[in-house]
């Protein structure tokens, strides 16, 4: 009996704990929170339109940094894989926008 009680007490036991919170932005911040999001949309769509015309082109896929120029281009006033002017996109915070090519699982790099 005494060594039951002796190997619980080496035991350690770890307790989860949890929150949760509920945001509830202003009108303002709701448009700001839905421009971010189209940004971060259109950029991985954008680096995915790359990455697709450098496959058919027999090349080998952009890294993560041949992206993040790309990125920094189009912030600047260069026109997208695609052909578009994107003025707005420098309205967006850089750096979650140079994140959407690492991101995991999406195949970018």
């Amino acid at each position: 009996m005494n060594d039951a009680v002796s190997s619980m007490s080496n035991e350690v036991m770890q307790r989860l704990q949890a929150f949760k919170y509920e945001l509830t932005p202003t009108g303002e911040q709701k448009r700001n929170l839905r421009g971010f999001a189209g940004s971060c949309r259109f950029v991985f769509n954008e680096a995915l339109a790359a990455q697709k015309e450098r496959y058919k082109q027999g090349g080998k896929r952009l890294s993560y940094v041949e992206l993040a120029k790309l990125l920094t281009g189009w912030r600047k006033g260069r026109k997208t894989p695609r052909g578009r002017d994107v003025p707005w996109l420098k309205d967006a915070p850089a750096h979650p926008l140079q994140q959407i090519p690492q991101g995991s699982g999406t195949g970018l790099c």
